[in-house]
């Protein structure tokens, strides 16, 4: 039961990774509601698997930086410090 439940956490993970890689096609592509929603996927994977730790995860970050990258592509600066903090 144990391992199954190692498994279920690391495809979580992977699926975050993923969600992460689709949302960067989506950005080169242009289509922004995609990569919206294939960030905010990311996102609340790392934040389900990582709520747990008393401090935020790195991993978090990163879906974070993503959100910023996107921001920054459209042009709006400000919003894109606001994820980068």
């Amino acid at each position: 039961a144990l391992k199954a439940s190692q498994q279920h956490v690391e495809k979580r993970i992977h699926w975050a990774v993923t969600y992460d890689l689709l949302g960067m096609i989506a950005l080169e592509k242009r289509q922004d509601e995609q990569v919206l929603g294939h960030f905010e996927r990311a996102l609340k994977l790392r934040q389900s698997h990582y709520r747990s730790s008393q401090q935020p995860h790195p991993s978090i970050g990163t879906s974070y930086e993503k959100f910023s990258v996107f921001c920054s592509r459209k042009g709006q600066h400000a919003e894109a410090l606001e994820w980068s903090k």
